[in-house]
């Protein structure tokens, strides 16, 4: 099955609530890249993402998912399991 990898961006509008299923769930598909980017590996579409990630959020906050493809990347400090998905993938 074919998967796709995506750069999840999201703002969470109530920073006191807690988010630890949302990161649960990212980290078992991807790598954290900052405090509230993420890239993901997953054979869903954007949208099935965005909808699975729905469960997860409160009705305010935000999502911005962008398929990554034929990536031309560069990093500064990134975490080294996120360094590592970026190669495997686009060397």
């Amino acid at each position: 099955m074919a998967s796709f990898v995506y750069h999840v961006g999201y703002d969470l509008v109530r920073p006191g609530q807690n988010y630890p299923l949302l990161w649960s769930y990212l980290g078992g598909i991807g790598v954290r890249v900052m405090l509230s980017a993420w890239v993901v590996e997953t054979p869903l579409y954007s949208s099935q993402l965005r909808d699975a990630m729905m469960r997860l959020l409160d009705d305010n906050d935000r999502v911005f998912i962008t398929e990554i493809t034929n990536c031309n990347w560069a990093g500064l400090n990134l975490p080294s399991d996120t360094i590592d998905l970026l190669r495997r993938r686009f060397p």
